[in-house]
């Protein structure tokens, strides 16, 4: 009972970290690294950009108000008479503006948006790409650091056994203190190799946590591959040509197809860059109507007496009524309706100077072209050179690792055969040493080629897969 206790209490103060695997470290890395989240604000603002494109052949729409006092002498537009005194006026209109022809150059721009949105959705697919590399890369690099751990702490427990075992041969007088004496410096020795195999954990793990933009207090442990489906992979990709691996990859490499696509963008900025030298043509219309203090209206008239004007021919008074006019400012839905206005027509705007700036403008897409057509050429040529290297590399590191197998096996054996002497007292102490040394030699060599091999043959794969 109290042993059942006990482990409970272990399995519940000190809890195994999880195990993490590299799909869920990719997902973790694609919801929350800055990086590639950046990449897709990217994509969404290129969208934009061609949506604003498409909406730049429809007509313009505006509407509009105003609300105006004017002060001093001043010709009211509604009343066409001049006002001394201070005038309240409003506008209202609605207007709209429709380019028919400009040199093509919305056609061209719209072309350019369309392939700027396609290279940078490309380029989103290569930042994923990017990703998953950098992930890959990294819970590699980790793997190995722990397969190192595990070698040094492996070998330091041999040691470990092997001086008490040692240290009962002193005390009993059938070992000499001297042998006692190298065998704790190499105790010393494997103490600090597993120190500098545990600093190299740490940092490893560190740095694949901050690829995924994971606190780095939180504890995983990552998760082996499945090494028989990998080793059985590695002895297909022996027989691969790197020119046939490069043609396969660059055919929809995510990195070549955003450079294509931003060439073509730039061909089209060119040619809407030229066809801002020719006239612009618009249909341009506009309904409007206002108010105005001025305006005003007769409510009554009365007759406030007469006023001569004359005489007849017999000598009498002619008179005529003097009239007594009574206004008011004549009402806003009054005036609102009297005063529609409408205009339409078609405007030509012909370029003839302005600063430079065509010119200067058509220029400098000239030079982004060629700009982008030498990026196209240096992603071919990176992209070349990074295959080729990654499977030659791959292709040394397998057989370097097959030629550490045999390796370690031979050490394996020159070891037992040594620990046995030396339990029999027909070995020193420095042979044991040797050729326990050369163990642990060859079965870090066997895990960095082993690694090594893992992380080209991962490059290879991600490349070929085109996310």
């Amino acid at each position: 009972m109290k042993r059942i206790l006990f482990l409970c209490y272990i399995f519940f103060c000190f809890p195994v970290p999880a195990q993490w695997t590299y799909e869920k470290l990719l997902a973790e890395a694609e919801a929350r690294n800055l990086n590639f989240r950046i990449s897709r604000n990217n994509l969404s603002i290129s969208k934009s950009n061609l949506l604003q494109a498409k909406g730049n052949f429809l007509p313009t729409l505006n509407l509009g108000a105003s609300h105006t006092y004017n002060f001093g002498k001043t010709i009211d537009r509604f009343t066409n008479t001049f006002a001394n005194r201070n005038v309240l006026s409003q506008n209202f209109f609605i207007g709209s503006n429709w380019v028919l022809f400009n040199g093509m150059s919305r056609y061209h721009q719209l072309r350019a948006m369309h392939y700027s949105y396609l290279s940078e959705e490309a380029a989103y697919r290569n930042a994923l790409l990017d990703l998953r590399m950098n992930v890959g890369t990294a819970y590699l690099n980790a793997l190995l650091a722990k397969e190192n751990l595990n070698i040094a702490q492996s070998q330091r427990n041999l040691t470990e056994f092997q001086l008490k075992r040692m240290k009962s041969m002193v005390e009993a007088g059938t070992l000499a203190k001297a042998a006692l004496a190298d065998l704790q410096a190499q105790m010393e020795n494997e103490n600090l190799n597993v120190l500098n195999a545990e600093n190299n954990l740490r940092l490893q793990m560190l740095t694949l946590k901050q690829i995924c933009g994971l606190d780095n207090e939180k504890e995983f442990e990552v998760a082996p591959p499945d090494l028989n489906t990998d080793l059985s992979k590695m002895e297909k990709w022996m027989e691969a040509n790197p020119d046939e691996v490069f043609q396969k990859i660059s055919a929809r490499h995510p990195a070549l197809q955003s450079a294509e696509y931003a060439e073509k963008a730039s061909e089209m900025a060119r040619k809407a860059a030229q066809g801002a030298k020719f006239p612009v043509i618009s249909l341009n219309g506009a309904v409007g109507t206002g108010y105005s203090g001025l305006a005003s209206e007769v409510t009554s008239i009365s007759v406030a007496g007469f006023d001569t004007v004359g005489f007849t021919s017999g000598g009498q008074f002619v008179f005529v009524p003097k009239l007594d006019y009574q206004t008011r400012t004549k009402p806003f839905f009054d005036q609102y309706k009297e005063n529609v206005n409408k205009s339409f027509g078609i405007t030509l705007t012909v370029p003839l100077f302005n600063n430079f700036q065509t010119h200067t403008a058509a220029e400098q897409s000239k030079i982004r072209m060629e700009n982008a057509r030498l990026n196209k050429e240096l992603a071919v040529q990176n992209l070349k050179r990074t295959v080729e290297q990654n499977v030659r590399q791959f292709q040394a590191a397998y057989l370097r690792y097959k030629g550490t197998i045999k390796n370690e096996e031979a050490a394996e054996i020159s070891f037992k055969m040594n620990e046995e002497r030396l339990n029999n007292g027909a070995a020193n102490m420095q042979d044991y040493l040797q050729a326990k040394n050369r163990l642990s030699v060859a079965k870090f060599q066997k895990a960095q080629a082993l690694y090594e091999a893992l992380f080209r043959l991962t490059l290879l794969e991600l490349m070929l897969q085109h996310p």
